[in-house]
């Protein structure tokens, strides 16, 4: 098995939200860069991550509504809403996604550095 250094797989100077971000403002950050994953962070610590999942799970609990409730609803939900809390500061190895098999996730580097795998 070859050894894979973390730094080349990640994605640096990250595209960041706070948990305040509407659910419409994380999906056109999203749709606009091209990513799957937004850190959220609060007062400079990372607090949470929103995904793509995150966002359809959100969007998708709530079907009993009209067209306009929904999006009125949906136009509010913020990031602290529907994120997953506490994302675990992966140990930079090359297995560690596989191992637990995730598609990726944050790296945190330092007390204010990020990376997304």
């Amino acid at each position: 098995m070859s050894t894979q250094i973390v730094r080349n797989w990640m994605t640096p100077n990250l595209i960041t939200i706070t948990p305040q971000t509407t659910l419409p403002e994380a999906r056109q950050l999203m749709d606009k860069h091209y990513i799957r994953r937004l850190p959220v962070i609060k007062k400079g610590k990372l607090v949470g991550i929103v995904t793509r999942g995150d966002i359809r799970a959100a969007q998708a609990c709530i079907t009993a509504l009209s067209v306009h409730e929904l999006n009125y609803l949906l136009d509010r939900l913020t990031a602290e809403e529907f994120m997953a809390y506490e994302p675990h500061p992966f140990h930079p190895c090359s297995l560690c996604f596989h191992r637990m098999s995730m598609a990726g996730g944050p790296d945190v580097i330092g007390a204010s550095t990020w990376a997304i795998t």
